[in-house]
């Protein structure tokens, strides 16, 4: 994790806040449907990342055992090409939802949203495209979006008890995700 988290200036991280908690939210969307999909995580992280002389964003990354090493979508099996579709997508929907609720943007103006904010997420959708495109795929898109927002939802107290974590220390282990969210 070294180098990943820094200390912006004070008026950086107040700017900044709203970003920390949706990253933390996206996070914890991933973490919790890996405990709930038996995925085996490492650790789970969040923090601020300068880019030139004085712009910052907030960055983060749930880290599988695994990571790394995946093999391409055509060589998981299908029960793990479905479960990598849901865990990615429940990062994206958990970000959605805390959007929704902070701003009253109706869901599909939210998943928008969400898709065009940053880097981390288009590499998740990037992700995605490669794993749909797989005819094993269980669900098409779309649907693989609800059972992944309904996953969500129904550990949604889970969900923001790993966010608020990740705000609090930045780093959390898988361990002390798997605690949480069992």
């Amino acid at each position: 994790m070294s180098g990943r988290i820094a200390a912006p200036p004070r008026a950086q991280v107040a700017r900044l806040k709203q970003q920390l908690h949706a990253t933390a939210m996206h996070e914890a969307g991933h973490a919790v449907a890996g405990v709930l999909l038996d995925i085996p995580l490492r650790e789970v992280w969040i923090g601020y990342q300068k880019h030139g002389w004085s712009s910052w964003s907030v960055v983060g990354r749930t880290e599988t055992v695994i990571d790394g090493d995946e093999p391409p979508p055509g060589e998981l099996s299908t029960d793990d090409l479905n479960d990598a579709i849901l865990f990615v997508w429940a990062g994206l929907e958990a970000e959605a939802m805390w959007l929704e609720e902070q701003t009253g943007v109706r869901l599909p103006a939210a998943r928008r949203t969400v898709a065009s904010v940053s880097v981390h997420q288009q590499g998740d959708l990037a992700a995605l495209r490669g794993y749909h495109k797989d005819r094993r795929a269980r669900w098409p898109e779309r649907r693989a979006q609800d059972v992944a927002r309904q996953l969500v939802l129904t550990r949604r107290d889970r969900v923001e008890d790993v966010a608020r974590a990740l705000v609090e220390r930045g780093c959390i282990s898988g361990r002390e995700v798997h605690a949480l969210v069992k």
